[in-house]
């Protein structure tokens, strides 16, 4: 199987998406709780501000990525050892 730079790169941002709804949610839950959890929630807070920054990143170093640079995922056979 191969991955290209902009397949490497598509599958980040869909986890960074996916983590960033998740520490959304658990800010929300926190918020809700005790003055203590106040703490954590700043910090899933800061946390998702971060991968909002870092996501429009990637999108566009994944826009500037060509087709050809295929890498093989270690430990996966090439076609020619078929």
């Amino acid at each position: 199987m191969y991955l290209t730079g902009a397949d490497l790169i598509d599958m980040t941002v869909k986890q960074l998406e996916m983590l960033d709804e998740i520490l959304r949610a658990e800010a929300r839950s926190f918020a809700e709780e005790r003055d203590a959890a106040g703490r954590d929630a700043r910090r899933c807070r800061e946390a998702t501000d971060a991968i909002r920054v870092l996501i429009p990143k990637l999108v566009a170093a994944r826009a500037t990525q060509q087709p050809k640079g295929q890498m093989q995922i270690p430990g996966c056979a090439n076609d020619d050892e078929m």
